[in-house]
């Protein structure tokens, strides 16, 4: 369960749920400015990403959380 937290479940995907280039740049602005926002994924507390964007609420990713249809903002701004 850890694992699929950190890393998201495996999913079978369709082209109709990746959103619009329009759609994810609006979700990017609206975190970018969010007080949850991380400019480096942080997991099991010591290992470090640079430069991967990240949701100090949920813990994902945020640039896989923005690209799909189908997932919320932990805070519901999207």
């Amino acid at each position: 369960m850890m694992l699929a937290r950190l890393f998201g479940s495996i999913k079978n995907l369709e082209y109709s749920d990746i959103l619009s280039t329009k759609e994810k740049q609006k979700r990017l602005s609206i975190c970018n400015l969010c007080e949850y926002f991380r400019k480096d994924f942080i997991y099991l507390f010591f290992f470090k990403k640079k430069g991967v964007t990240q949701c100090s609420i949920c813990k994902c990713s945020i640039n896989d959380k923005v690209l799909f249809e189908k997932e919320k903002c932990p805070k519901l701004k999207w």
